[in-house]
Parts: C-alpha cells; sequence; structure tokens
C-alpha cells in the first residue's frame, strides 16, 4: 500500500543520508545561507557561471582567500563536473574548488574525493569541510609565505584531505 512505500522511501533516503534537508543544501540559495550564517565575516558571490558560489574569505576587511563551490544535484556523476570545477577554479583564482554533490562516482565512494585538486563532497559533509578550508586559509595568511609558498602549503593541505584519517573522520559525519 502507498503508506508502506512512502515508509520504504524514507528509510532509503536516511540509509543513503539523501534526505531533503541534506539535499536541499545542493540548492544554490540554501546552501549560500548556510555559508553565510557560519561566515558572517566572508563575502560572496552567488555567480552561477564560473563557480556556482565564490566566498571570499576576509580578515581584518582583507581578502586574504577563496574558496569557489560548484553544486550538482544529479543522479549520476559526469567527468564534466570535475572541469566545470577546475574552470572556475582557475577563473577566479581560488585556493580550494569544492564540488559538492550527492551523486556516487563509484560504489568505493563514501562522499569524499580528490580528483585533479578538486575536493569531491557529498553536502552532509560541505560545511564542516568548508569551516576546515577557511580555517586553513586564515592559518596560511598568518605565515607571510610567498605565493609559491602558499601554493605548496595549499597543495599539501588538499594532501592532508586525501590522507585516511581526514578522509574517515568526515565519512563518519556524512553517515551519521
Amino acid at each position: 500500500n502507498k503508506r508502506e512505500l512512502k515508509i520504504k522511501s524514507l528509510e532509503e533516503q536516511i540509509t543513503k543520508n539523501q534526505t531533503p534537508s541534506v539535499l536541499g543544501l545542493l540548492e544554490e540559495k540554501v546552501f549560500l545561507e548556510h555559508l553565510k550564517k557560519e561566515f558572517p565575516q566572508d563575502r560572496f558571490d552567488h555567480v552561477g557561471k564560473g563557480g556556482d558560489i565564490i566566498q571570499y574569505v576576509m580578515e581584518n576587511n582583507n581578502k586574504i582567500g577563496i574558496l569557489v563551490y560548484e553544486l550538482k544535484k544529479v543522479s549520476l556523476f559526469k567527468k564534466s563536473h570535475i572541469e566545470q570545477t577546475v574552470e572556475a577554479k582557475q577563473k577566479r583564482n581560488a585556493d580550494f574548488g569544492i564540488l559538492v554533490t550527492n551523486a556516487k562516482r563509484s560504489k568505493e565512494d563514501f562522499g569524499l574525493s580528490i580528483t585533479k585538486g578538486i575536493i569531491v563532497i557529498h553536502p552532509a559533509g560541505a560545511l564542516v569541510l568548508a569551516k576546515i578550508l577557511r580555517d586553513q586559509i586564515v592559518a596560511i595568511s598568518k605565515l607571510n609565505l610567498s605565493q609559491s609558498e602558499r601554493n605548496k602549503t595549499i597543495k599539501a593541505v588538499v594532501e592532508y584531505i586525501q590522507s585516511a584519517s581526514f578522509k574517515n573522520g568526515i565519512e563518519n559525519i556524512i553517515n551519521s
């Protein structure tokens, strides 16, 4: 009957972490509101092209870094989503490019992966990741590094995100 189908559908959403509230984060305006609430000191552009959302990390009214987000609410993952995020990251000269998507890349995809320097994350972990990356940008800015040293440090952060200990922590958040 209808009620049993509805219950089955809701159980499935919960086990796959595809609940309406989690998937709502893939709506650009909803995600932007969450970012603004989490980081009131930062500036944001909701451009839709060349990155759906651009976060300008601000410290004492100075721009110290940029995060660019692409949001994809799709049933199938496409490599073009990565390419689009790479282009947006380059166009905006961003420190980090983040692809937020509900689509699984493979059976072994538990919500966090990195391809071509782009961080691919499930919406359930996106705000936690944004906080961690923002904190890293603030810490890096305090080191007064040259541009090439800064780039190396950003690359080291991306490498750390790929480590088992980091991935396990984020994946626990995503799957809880």
